[in-house]
């Protein structure tokens, strides 16, 4: 009987041995322009891709390609190599705005865009906020200081691009979720949360510093099938604080 139970344990280890390895292989290569599109335009999405604008490689198992529809919009689809052997889109995008693509559970996290051409805007403005809070809870008063960072980034003759998050914000994001999760649970009792205090957001500038909205003819519409990339919200000069 141990004999019986020795043998099938190797095998469940051999099986085990056999798919780890298995998902460790590297990528396939990705694929085609022709196909790409064909493959895009096979996945039910409300327009047909004219014409693919790069395929840019995050890393060897994460693809960014930005595109032009039929219909005149720019978008793009995020894609990632499958452990079940096959690239996998994550999210097909034709919105006003960039996006955040949170990778490798959110170790990695990159603002991906593509606008369309526009002489008059120079650079993308992306934002973590988190508003100012006070409360009592339990006669215990509690205070949240604003917290409003800001990247610049130049958009240059290309329109599309990857922009990795700082690492200083992945921090900072990632240790005041820790902190708002403890004192949530000793103060008020799940009223607030982590996501509802901490938000992205983003506008575009022209070449005076102003802001400049980038127009597109019609509605954008976005699918994400992983929750991986997100949308992020426009922002006024009244969403923000400027210093003096």
């Amino acid at each position: 009987m141990n004999k019986k139970v020795f043998v099938f344990g190797l095998v469940v280890l051999a099986i085990a041995t056999f798919f780890f390895r298995l998902q460790l292989k590297e990528p396939l290569p990705f694929f085609s322009e022709n196909d790409l599109i064909e493959e895009l335009n096979s996945n039910g999405n409300y327009a047909r891709v004219s014409e693919i604008l790069d395929m840019v490689s995050i890393d060897e198992r994460h693809v960014f390609v930005p595109f032009v529809l039929e219909n005149g919009r720019y978008g793009f689809s995020a894609w990632e190599w499958n452990p079940s052997r096959k690239w996998e889109i994550l999210a097909f995008h034709s919105v006003d705005g960039p996006s955040l693509w949170n990778i490798d559970n959110r170790s990695e996290r990159y603002f991906v865009y593509n606008f369309p051409p526009d002489d008059k805007v120079t650079e993308l403005h992306v934002y973590m906020i988190r508003d100012r809070n006070a409360w009592i809870s339990y006669d215990v008063p509690a205070y949240l200081p604003r917290i409003q960072l800001e990247e610049n980034i130049s958009l240059g003759d290309k329109r599309y691009g990857v922009y990795k998050m700082p690492e200083e914000w992945v921090e900072l994001n990632d240790r005041l979720s820790e902190n708002e999760t403890g004192r949530t649970d000793q103060l008020f009792s799940s009223l607030f949360s982590q996501h509802e205090l901490m938000h992205y957001g983003w506008r575009t500038v022209g070449q005076n510093g102003e802001q400049r909205f980038i127009e597109q003819e019609e509605n954008g519409f976005g699918s994400s099938y992983s929750g991986a990339v997100l949308f992020l919200s426009t922002l006024s000069d009244q969403d923000l604080e400027f210093g003096e």
